[in-house]
């Protein structure tokens, strides 16, 4: 009778341990990701934020570009120059999607905050403090670094590993 009993409770076990992993394996699901999300203070400025801690930012529900949005990235390089840039060309337009104001950024990477910029609608003649995300078509964008700390940041291989992990094409041109 014990042994019964027991042998029920472990043939319980094994089916609630498999239920739960089944429930929570999506086989869609992957740990990784790229997003880039507004501030929810639309009247924030980069310099409002630029010293503040990145956990602390407050973040708009949805984000901006995800990387479901990415078809393809280009870095745009000079021989003998460590300054790139980099091309994000969309599978759809995302005009709508950046808005016509000035506006600082969070990127996500992997779900983690990964660096803050700053993203312009269209060109301003002004430089700005940050890394720079400006839209050049409706389905293109340009991810600028400004100095050297802006450029190490973008040039970090975990973004790359990432983006070749969702199955974004990443690009090499050299601008020279």
């Amino acid at each position: 009778m014990k042994q019964k009993i027991l042998s029920q409770i472990f043939l319980f076990s094994v089916i609630a341990f498999f239920s739960i992993l089944f429930i929570k394996c999506d086989e869609n699901e992957t740990p990784y990701s790229y997003q880039i999300f507004y501030l929810e203070d639309s009247n924030l400025s980069y310099s409002d934020i630029e010293n503040l801690p990145i956990d602390k930012l407050v973040l708009k529900k949805n984000p901006v570009i995800t990387d479901k949005d990415i078809e393809s990235i280009t870095v745009l390089y000079l021989e003998n120059n460590p300054i790139q840039s980099y091309r994000f060309s969309y599978n759809h337009s995302v005009k709508a999607n950046f808005g016509e104001q000035v506006r600082p950024f969070v990127l996500l990477l992997n779900g983690q905050r990964f660096y803050t910029g700053e993203c312009w609608p269209n060109f301003i003649s002004i430089v700005p403090g940050s890394i720079l995300l400006y839209r050049i078509r409706e389905n293109e964008s340009w991810l600028q670094p400004i100095d050297d700390k802006g450029n190490a940041k973008l040039k970090d291989q975990r973004i790359f590993e990432t983006l070749k992990n969702l199955g974004v094409v990443i690009k090499y041109e050299n601008i020279g």
